[in-house]
């Protein structure tokens, strides 16, 4: 597996994208997510990773800023059309987020082991073509 990158809207330039999510795998068994994209003060970012088109069971990184003005990158879960749960055993590691002039950019990684990588391809772009449709 190698990087690879997912773009909104299609086609779209560095700085005229809003949203981009870039995933590459390194020697360590992991493969390191960024996810970039314009958003407001009191806006989340986040990916998720799901084997069908709707929200219920889908696994879902998210990143934001709490009252404090603290970022918080966990790791959820969906059941159901409702907010989803925060897992008990956070599977991500080396996590951060910033922002910047309205562009807020998450990282995190994650075990490749946890992962089969053709479903994680499938799932992920799944999980794209459905959210920007």
């Amino acid at each position: 597996m190698s990087k690879n990158e997912f773009k909104y809207p299609a086609g779209c330039k560095e700085d005229g994208c809003q949203y981009k999510a870039t995933w590459e795998p390194n020697d360590n068994d992991e493969i390191a997510f960024t996810v970039i994209g314009q958003t407001g003060e009191d806006e989340w970012i986040g990916i998720g990773f799901s084997t069908n088109q709707v929200m219920p069971e889908t696994d879902i990184v998210l990143g934001y800023f709490d009252l404090e003005g603290n970022g918080v990158v966990k790791d959820f879960f969906a059941d159901d059309y409702i907010p989803p749960k925060e897992y008990e055993s956070q599977d991500i590691f080396d996590t951060s987020i910033e922002r910047l002039d309205g562009i807020t950019t998450l990282k995190f990684k994650r075990s490749i082991s946890s992962l089969d990588e053709v479903r994680f391809h499938r799932l992920l772009f799944w999980f794209m073509d459905w959210v920007f449709e």
